[in-house]
């Protein structure tokens, strides 16, 4: 069991927990740019799964939102809602908003998934341009959260299982003239491939990782070395093993819908 739930908090991609410490409160980057707002946060450490539903959740009763520690997904939802909000009450709204559906707090209604529900829920905020890039393919994966719950031992009830079709660009096609072609500022969900995951977790998986691309070079993201980071993009998935195959490209929007 324990193992289960290392692999699903090491992939980063399904997001759970919070608290508000080591930056001071003043100093918080409300309504600024997503460049400005990413950078504030480096060197902030890497915690698995930060952040859950609060002192009333059912099932995760870690804090809703927090400044002194992420995962990869945490630090996005983050840095998206403060760069969305004037100030504190204004981002746990927007705060929530991007991590539930519909802004409903409840670990069922949490956007678990970035292929199935992340991407959906936040198009308010965000849309995905990947097919508009060339050399665009698409993977068609199954997603069962219901089997993954009880991969967990935990108690929730859930949709049935869904198939989602997510577009991607592929490993071999992404280079420095790639990246020139994507928004200045860009969320980028980096994609594995594992033909056993199911039987560790539950469900198949598709995203493994997120963060922004910044200035078409550089990736943010909160990496489990241990920290919020700023690496050179291409440097970094040179790094990766065969399971990688490409990145999902999401736009944020001028305005939200």
């Amino acid at each position: 069991m324990k193992k289960i739930f290392e692999i699903i908090f090491a992939v980063c991609a399904i997001v759970t927990t919070a608290s508000c410490a080591s930056h001071d409160k003043n100093n918080i980057p409300y309504g600024k740019s997503i460049p400005d707002t990413a950078e504030f946060f480096i060197g902030q450490p890497y915690i698995v799964a930060p952040l859950g539903e609060g002192k009333d959740g059912k099932i995760d009763k870690s804090p809703l939102f927090r400044f002194d520690g992420f995962d990869c997904v945490t630090y996005v939802e983050t840095v998206l809602a403060l760069h969305l909000s004037s100030g504190q009450n204004e981002f746990e709204k927007n705060m929530n908003s991007v991590r539930y559906a519909d802004g409903k707090i409840s670990y069922e209604n949490r956007n678990h998934f970035i292929e199935l529900n992340w991407i959906k829920n936040n198009s308010k905020y965000v849309t995905d341009i990947t097919n508009t890039l060339p050399g665009a393919k698409s993977k068609t994966i199954r997603i069962d959260k219901n089997s993954w719950a009880n991969a967990r031992e935990i108690s929730a009830k859930f949709e049935p299982a869904e198939n989602v079709t997510l577009p991607y660009i592929p490993r071999n096609k992404i280079d420095s003239s790639t990246l020139k072609k994507l928004p200045n500022t860009a969320i980028i969900n980096i994609l594995k491939w594992d033909p056993n995951v199911n039987k560790k977790i539950g469900t198949e998986l598709f995203v493994y990782h997120m963060g922004f691309l910044i200035d078409n070079r550089d990736f943010y993201h909160a990496s489990t070395s241990g920290a919020v980071v700023r690496v050179d993009f291409i440097k970094y998935i040179e790094s990766m093993g065969n399971n990688f195959v490409g990145i999902n490209v999401l736009e944020i929007r001028p305005q939200p819908l």
